[in-house]
């Protein structure tokens, strides 16, 4: 074993990381109760909070936290196990087999509620603050940036946690590099190599919800404004999330916001590149384009249209002839 597989290392310090993780949810969702109270003081901020059920999604919030981070856990104790196990000299090779077994079938039962979870508490939060910038802002008011920072804790424990993990994925990795290993050794390194990739994405849209690498700025144009109001006002919410959800992916994971979107290419002269995109939602379409701005360092979201998609060839015609004139190829 490599030196940072000695016998002697330390158990991942999973009671301390519980512990942590709990105070860390009470301090969250309290602080965005008290956000969402406290800016609720004009008729549209309460108006768009209804609307987006935000005291409902803060609920929820915490009950996600509290199940990603239970499952986690589950996660967490199976790995433990399965490394206790490869650096303990006495272990027989069936010892060892059977708690990577049964880790690889932890991972594999936690892992797809975790990410549910994480996707119910990302839209809860970045929601939140969409609302608090927007609809519920409040001159002066240090709660948007005080419940930010809250979410720091989440990842308090990544310096112990990240390497060690990765350590076994790399001891894993060259065991299977070695050839004619045993199938759960490739299964655990699969296992581990997914939890790993989705534990990383986590933290970074914490980081992203933290210190955001640019200002996500939204503007609505008339004709999306005027085709929102056509809408039904049960579907603004949900719609609104969706939007908000994949822009923010535009500030820490660029790979999944370019799986969620279709990038529109548009025929232009020789040199010139347009910024559209559209999101598909069930039967909705958005058309947006994405500018960034390093000088101020911002990211501007222009929302063109929503439309149903019967309607959608003619509304993204109208977007380009508006847009590009005068840019098109002849």
């Amino acid at each position: 074993m490599p030196e940072h597989y000695s016998q002697n290392e330390n158990p991942l310090p999973i009671e301390e990381w519980v512990a942590k993780m709990d105070q860390a949810i009470e301090q969250i969702c309290s602080l965005g109760r008290k956000l969402l109270e406290t800016h609720s003081i004009s008729a549209e901020a309460k108006k768009v909070a209804q609307e987006w059920s935000l005291a409902d999604r803060l609920d929820q919030e915490e009950s996600a936290l509290r199940e990603l981070f239970r499952r986690a856990r589950a996660i967490l104790e199976s790995i433990e196990s399965a490394r206790a196990a490869m650096v303990d000299p006495s272990a027989e090779a069936d010892q060892r087999h059977r708690a990577m077994h049964v880790a690889v079938d932890v991972i594999h039962e936690n892992l797809p509620e975790i990410e549910k979870a994480f996707l119910v508490s990302r839209h809860s939060a970045l929601d939140l603050l969409r609302w608090a910038d927007r609809s519920g802002f409040v001159e002066g008011s240090s709660l948007p940036a005080t419940y930010r920072a809250s979410y720091s804790e989440l990842v308090s424990c990544t310096p112990v946690f990240k390497p060690r993990l990765e350590a076994m994925q790399h001891e894993l990795l060259r065991q299977k590099d070695r050839g004619h290993v045993h199938e759960d050794v490739r299964h655990l390194l699969s296992a581990l190599t997914r939890y790993n990739a989705l534990a990383d994405s986590a933290r970074a849209f914490v980081r992203s919800i933290v210190q955001p690498p640019f200002e996500l700025v939204f503007h609505d144009a008339e004709t999306f404004q005027d085709d929102w109001e056509g809408i039904d006002v049960d579907r603004h919410g949900d719609l609104a999330t969706e939007i908000n959800d994949c822009c923010q992916l535009l500030l820490y994971d660029l790979d999944q916001f370019h799986r969620k979107v279709e990038r529109v290419e548009p025929e232009l002269n020789a040199g010139l590149d347009a910024s559209l995109y559209l999101l598909p939602n069930e039967e909705w379409r958005v058309i947006f384009t994405v500018d960034e701005d390093p000088v101020f360092h911002e990211m501007r979201i222009s929302l063109l249209r929503i439309v149903h998609e019967s309607k959608y060839e003619n509304a993204l015609s109208d977007v380009i002839r508006e847009l590009y004139a005068g840019w098109n190829e002849s």
